[in-house]
């Protein structure tokens, strides 16, 4: 999300979308800094994170070693946990990217909650396209 304003330079739009409820994307926006610019979508019945293949992680996959360090570096870093929550914590995103005419340019879905392209990896993908 830091670095949308590039993106949006590229000619790039965004949408995040969650499994939450609606009511609670507003709490997202301000937890993740999410711009105003970027619309929030809700899909609570995962119709679409099923679509793209997206799935519930297994127990090791959860609590692997890489997820485990990735929270020790953001709770050093000044995160604050969450240690209560009603959703699935064990539903795994990811990210796609959608050209402008609807077709898949690349289809990242995490094998592990730290499982994440990097920044560069999608804005390649995108230079690709264009």
């Amino acid at each position: 999300m830091r670095q949308s304003a590039a993106l949006a330079d590229m000619g790039v739009g965004i949408v995040a979308l969650f499994f939450s409820q609606v009511p609670r994307l507003p709490e997202y926006r301000v937890r993740f800094d999410i711009p105003d610019t970027i619309p929030l979508l809700a899909d609570e019945g995962r119709t679409v994170y099923k679509a793209y293949g997206m799935r519930i992680g297994s127990l090791r996959e959860i609590y692997s070693p890489q997820v485990i360090a990735k929270y020790a570096r953001l709770i050093r870093g000044g995160m604050k946990m969450r240690m209560k929550t009603d959703e699935d914590t064990r539903q795994l995103g990811g990210d796609v990217i959608v050209g402008a005419d609807g077709r898949i340019i690349l289809a990242h879905c995490s094998k592990n909650q730290a499982d994440r392209p990097s920044v560069e990896t999608l804005i390649a993908a995108i230079r690709e396209e264009q």
